[in-house]
């Protein structure tokens, strides 16, 4: 039967918000679909400062943000109050939502969970209530009594929650939800971006807010005689430092890049942060990926995951002489092209499409 379903993200974090949208386009084929921004919903002033806040925590304060995300008094004493603060913006979103009469809504991120959690809760919304993960770690603020349905990313999502007491018949496991991949033509993405002969490429990215590219980092790597790609994302900040510390004929700096497939396609080896769509899109080339920063709490969760089962290089001290060696030999190339949990990181739709049929 087709549906009317609405799904949630949050433009705060890029990755939230394309994971959102990759589900939305699966589920278009079969239901009515249609987007939203929590971000943009709930809007004035008070969205706009506690976004600032937050950016400015990661930036100059990281150590705090792993307390919040990671501190089991700090969450034991916030839990009970998710949907109590919610209630200031579920009238908003309640009013956005009233005649359209969705069957079904989809959050990819805890504010807007809580949000519809709290309008369930007070009756305000009687459809079904989807939560979809975007990381490689369980956290506590994710779940919600009154979901009816989760789409986790991996079986140990799904262990911990049935731990918990969550029914094992409401989980489902679906992978970090991408596009069919469309096919690349290697050679052909080469020369547009000026690479020739046996030239190797080295990809750095931070994310969609250009979050993790490190100066120390960029010195090691362009003293390798390899190209060095650097892609700020939305962080003009970055970038401006980037071009006036790093320019030169193997350097290439960009700015924010929707379609980046070409680049991990091309690239010998990704330097990223440990965001789960970024991993998720480079695991889906099987790309080699070194992580050398991360973001206290839940990026280190996903870290953590991802090295033990040999989805990223391992821990270096030194970041050249891995590059160097990887370059040279391909030995983690070989390694991730074998992996069979790759399969299970990244998935397109089938599931979800499943799931969301039978619910």
């Amino acid at each position: 039967m087709r549906k009317k379903i609405l799904v949630i993200y949050t433009s705060v974090g890029y990755g939230h918000k394309k994971i959102g949208e990759n589900i939305a386009d699966v589920l278009r084929a079969d239901h009515e679909v249609d987007t939203m921004d929590i971000l943009t919903a709930v809007g004035g002033k008070t969205a706009s400062q506690g976004t600032k806040i937050y950016l400015n925590i990661l930036k100059y304060l990281p150590g705090l943000w792993k307390f919040f995300y990671t501190n089991k008094l700090f969450l034991a004493a916030t839990l009970p109050f998710r949907t109590t603060v919610a209630r200031f913006k579920a009238i908003k979103v309640a009013n956005l939502i009233i005649n359209e009469h969705y069957d079904i809504i989809i959050c990819t991120q805890v504010t807007a969970s809580a949000i519809i959690s709290y309008l369930k809760q007070k009756k305000m919304f009687n459809g079904k209530f989807v939560i979809a993960f975007s990381d490689f770690h369980l956290h506590p603020y994710w779940l919600f009594k009154n979901a009816d349905l989760y789409l986790a990313n991996i079986v140990e999502q799904k262990e911990l929650m049935i731990a918990k007491g969550i029914p094992e018949e409401i989980i489902y496991i679906c992978g970090i939800t991408l596009p069919i991949p469309e096919e690349v033509d290697k050679e052909q993405a080469r020369i547009k971006y000026g690479l020739t002969g046996n030239d190797k490429m080295i990809l750095v990215l931070g994310g969609g807010r250009g979050l993790g590219i490190e100066s120390e980092t960029v010195s090691q790597l362009i003293k390798s005689d390899a190209k060095v790609f650097i892609v700020c994302g939305l962080n003009a900040e970055v970038k401006n430092k980037m071009e006036k510390f790093f320019s030169g004929p193997n350097v290439k700096i960009f700015g924010f890049i929707d379609y980046l497939q070409e680049l991990y396609a091309i690239a010998d080896i990704i330097v990223t942060k440990p965001g789960g769509l970024t991993l998720a899109e480079c695991l889906e080339q099987r790309a080699p990926i070194l992580v050398t920063s991360y973001i206290p709490g839940g990026e280190k969760m996903n870290l953590d995951y991802l090295r033990d089962n040999n989805l990223v290089m391992p821990e270096f001290m030194d970041v050249l002489g891995p590059v160097e060696d990887e370059l040279k030999t391909g030995s983690f190339a070989k390694d991730i092209r074998s992996n069979e949990k790759v399969k299970n990181v990244v998935q397109h739709g089938s599931i979800i499409k499943e799931a969301i049929n039978n619910l």
